[in-house]
């Protein structure tokens, strides 16, 4: 339930704001999820919602495959309403500073 009512969240935000919104962090969700668990769907469900919830996820755009920033899976993400998406350029994992996630760098342009 926390999962849906975290992007339900990110929806209203991005109405109030007339559909401008960026999100960036620790989602705790992966692709890599379902491909390491066969038949397994948290990943692939998650994600259909953040496209129903009208975000895109920015990084999957650049990087397909993802990329890990925990162990094997890539959990952190950018998420953003389109007009938004589209202004994300170059982003890069940075090495981890202590954290147990690899923080992302981007820019916007």
């Amino acid at each position: 339930m926390g999962r849906r009512l975290r992007l339900a969240t990110l929806r209203d935000l991005a109405d109030a704001c007339r559909h401008q919104l960026l999100a960036a962090g620790d989602f705790n969700e992966a692709r890599g999820w379902d491909v390491l668990h066969p038949g397994e769907t948290w990943g692939a469900e998650y994600f259909k919602a953040v496209g129903a919830a009208g975000l895109v996820d920015c990084l999957h755009r650049v990087w397909p495959d993802e990329e890990p920033t925990r162990g094997e899976y890539q959990l952190d993400h950018v998420f953003a309403t389109t007009d938004v998406a589209s202004k994300v350029k170059d982003p890069l994992i940075l090495a981890s500073s202590g954290s147990d996630h690899a923080p992302i760098a981007f820019t916007l342009g």
